[in-house]
């Protein structure tokens, strides 16, 4: 998080931004601590306590972190899962005014620690207490990537030192659906006006409603082209009395570590400037790792019916090719 200036420059604006209003004299949680860089920014602004809750290797660092910046009075370490601590732990409430955390996950959700949050925001936070950040949102695009998808999938198609290696293309192709490809797409390369499909209000959301997200929505080509990708990304938005503080990691926003999450068509498929794509989307936390996703999308048949693209359009799982959910068109 660190060395990612977008993401610690949004954490670190919002905080002192609510400095005076939600942080001084407050309890604060940070869950997820690591090296203490949300902790110590919230101790800046004026916390009381700040409860620093961290379950990995990481404590020894981050107690000294604490250490050489002067807070040790004011920040403890928790050295255990959020799920296991127990409070009150000093001469506190037995509730915290605000809770902190970087969750985010590749697509806001793979592998992420949302669920540790919202156990925290219920058995922590004082009713009128806040969450940084307080939501988030998922958007969706089509792209065309020929450069990348030749690379992932459709080299083998043509001639090798001299070889036909075609017979690789289904393995091949196979493997680029398995898993969502991380990578950095411009916003040249989308091919479809922008949607926010999932809106997550952070302080009412419930962890079971995380086992499986669901929409339908249309897209709407810009230009005419050739198609090879589903784009995901997401942003998140902190507390704040004049103006909310977003960190985004949209193509059209500095680069984050979380790029843009790709997902591959089954094939490519043409674009025609001002069709409207219908897309249902599914996110599923997989059986096997709840903090892993299976993605479906499904293109509607209208499209398939006009523009002649099958089943094989894309579908695509966080787990790998053993826990594809698997697409029908």
């Amino acid at each position: 998080m660190l060395r990612d200036t977008p993401r610690t420059s949004s954490y670190l604006a919002a905080i002192e931004q609510g400095a005076e209003e939600y942080f001084k004299g407050k309890f604060v949680m940070d869950v997820g601590a690591g090296s203490g860089i949300l902790s110590l920014a919230a101790a800046r602004a004026g916390a009381r306590r700040v409860y620093a809750v961290e379950a990995s290797g990481m404590v020894t660092l981050l107690s000294q972190v604490i250490s050489a910046n002067g807070f040790d009075e004011i920040i403890s370490v928790c050295a255990c899962p959020v799920e296991n601590l127990e409070f009150p732990l000093d001469e506190s409430d037995s509730k915290v005014d605000v809770i902190v955390s970087e969750w985010m996950g590749f697509y806001l959700l793979h592998e992420s620690m949302l669920d540790s949050v919202l156990f925290a925001r219920d058995k922590f936070l004082k009713p009128e207490g806040l969450l940084f950040p307080s939501t988030a949102t998922i958007s969706l695009s089509v792209a065309s990537l020929p450069e990348a998808w030749d690379e992932a999938v459709d080299w083998v198609s043509k001639p090798f030192c001299g070889f036909d290696l075609s017979a690789l293309h289904g393995p091949l192709l196979q493997k680029a659906l398995a898993e969502p490809a991380i990578r950095t797409v411009k916003t040249e390369e989308l091919f479809a006006e922008p949607k926010s499909i999932f809106t997550l209000d952070l302080t009412t959301l419930k962890v079971e409603e995380l086992s499986h997200l669901h929409t339908q929505t249309t897209v709407k080509c810009v230009a005419d082209g050739t198609l090879h990708a589903y784009v995901l990304w997401f942003d998140v938005y902190f507390p704040g009395k004049d103006a909310l503080v977003c960190l985004s990691t949209a193509p059209w926003h500095p680069e984050t570590h979380w790029k843009q999450s790709v997902v591959w068509f089954g094939k490519e498929a043409p674009a025609v400037a001002g069709l409207n794509l219908g897309v249902e989307v599914y996110l599923r936390q997989n059986e096997r790792n709840k903090r892993r996703y299976d993605i479906s999308l499904e293109i509607s048949d209208a499209w398939h019916a006009e523009e002649g693209v099958g089943a094989e359009a894309g579908a695509q799982s966080s787990e790998g090719a053993g826990g594809a959910a698997g697409f029908s068109g």
